[in-house]
């Protein structure tokens, strides 16, 4: 699969899990996510981030809760650009959210399923699973 086709095999893994794009959990994303990142992306580099926290991005302050695919793309061999898939979520920001901050980076680990299991664990990947009240976007952008 190239970088183009990435968005929509996502949203069809989505389909075939189930997952409700009108009142998504982050545990159908997630589980849609990683069965995504097993599968092969032509790109020079697929690295797999897990991030969150409390921002005011759009001037408004909401709790991110954000699974990304980073794909570098090389064109005639030279670095070309990046590209950045996310499976966000957002929620209003409560003061109990203000701590819950992390980013965890795939090559921070020895494989990806080291990477999987420790975001997993992470105290702020379980505190965004008991949130509810989310808006999930999913879109691929270049960084």
């Amino acid at each position: 699969m190239n970088t183009d086709a990435a968005l929509s095999k996502l949203r069809a893994i989505l389909g075939l899990q189930a997952a409700s794009l009108e009142s998504p959990h982050p545990k159908e994303v997630w589980a849609a996510y990683k069965e995504f990142a097993r599968l092969k992306v032509a790109c020079a580099e697929d690295l797999l981030l897990f991030q969150c926290g409390v921002f005011d991005f759009t001037g408004v302050r909401k709790f991110h809760f954000d699974f990304v695919r980073q794909f570098t793309v090389e064109v005639d061999g030279e670095y070309g650009h990046m590209e950045q898939l996310h499976c966000e979520f957002t929620c209003d920001a409560d003061p109990d959210l203000d701590q819950c901050s992390a980013t965890l980076w795939e090559s921070d680990f020895s494989t990806r399923d080291e990477f999987l299991g420790a975001v997993e664990v992470s105290s702020e990947f379980l505190r965004g699973m008991s949130v509810a009240g989310w808006q999930l976007e999913l879109f691929q952008e270049t960084v």
